[in-house]
């Protein structure tokens, strides 16, 4: 049986401040088994992360759960959370928001304000997931400019705890997966990470490939690559990930790949 009314995928962007349009961001959704079609805000262009937090909450309040794909990091590295006495993604979180007000301001201009808070620095270290994924980067690696995860994933992190608040707070059943368990509950929406290169190289997309920019095409693919599994009744097979007992307290902390097994 389908387990989502809606399958959203979502190509985040960190650039600029959070008010701000960006051509980088772009959101897909797929209703009741139909293929994925893009989504525009109110003002009929580019989609601001602020944009996009007011429509996903408006997804997440109504009677139907959804299941939405985001294209960033959603935590830091185990090796922060030791040297930083964090024992669960909520702590983490907690203390993020104070370091980083990402809904109020660029990530620009908070490293500028405090350049040697421990927080601010970059660093290659990886999460185990993404020591599990060709080609993944860290998502505290600042340098890197094109394409960089750091810099969506700090932009979107300070999003994912309005989220959270705000469906705590109004009720609102709300699972982000594996932080809050590895199996996705009945009658819950659930947010994953996604990569969306992972999930291209697994559609044909066919002609749509041409027609469409790259941000376009991940938003595209992950919103029908969700449709397809849940469809075919094989989206918990994907929250089966095989790790140790170890590997898999880390990953609750770390957060892990949706569709990476």
């Amino acid at each position: 049986a389908v387990r989502f009314f809606k399958h959203i995928g979502i190509d985040y962007s960190g650039a600029g401040s959070p008010k701000s349009p960006q051509t980088g961001i772009r959101v897909f959704e797929s209703a009741s088994g139909n293929w994925p079609t893009e989504q525009k805000p109110a003002s009929g262009y580019n989609w601001s992360r602020q944009d996009v937090a007011l429509y996903l909450l408006s997804e997440l309040s109504a009677s139907s759960p959804v299941i939405i794909g985001i294209d960033h990091g959603f935590s830091y590295p185990d090796s922060f959370f030791t040297q930083n006495n964090l024992k669960n993604w909520d702590e983490f979180l907690s203390k993020f928001a104070l370091h980083w007000p990402t809904c109020q301001q660029s990530i620009k201009d908070i490293r500028l304000q405090d350049s040697v808070d421990p927080w601010h620095q970059a660093s290659d270290d990886l999460r185990l997931t993404e020591r599990w994924t060709a080609g993944a980067s860290s998502v505290r690696q600042f340098a890197i400019m094109n394409g960089n995860v750091a810099y969506s994933s700090h932009a979107g992190i300070g999003w994912l705890i309005y989220l959270r608040n705000q469906c705590r707070g109004n009720n609102i059943p709300l699972h982000f997966w594996p932080f809050d368990g590895w199996d996705f509950p009945a009658g819950s929406s659930v947010v994953v990470e996604m990569f969306p290169s992972i999930i291209k190289r697994r559609l044909d997309c066919g002609e749509i490939a041409t027609q469409w920019k790259s941000h376009q095409l991940a938003a595209y693919a992950m919103a029908r690559w969700l449709s397809t599994t849940d469809n075919n009744d094989f989206l918990d097979k994907y929250c089966s990930v095989i790790l140790t007992a170890s590997d898999k307290a880390v990953a609750q902390k770390e957060g892990w790949i949706y569709g990476l097994l």
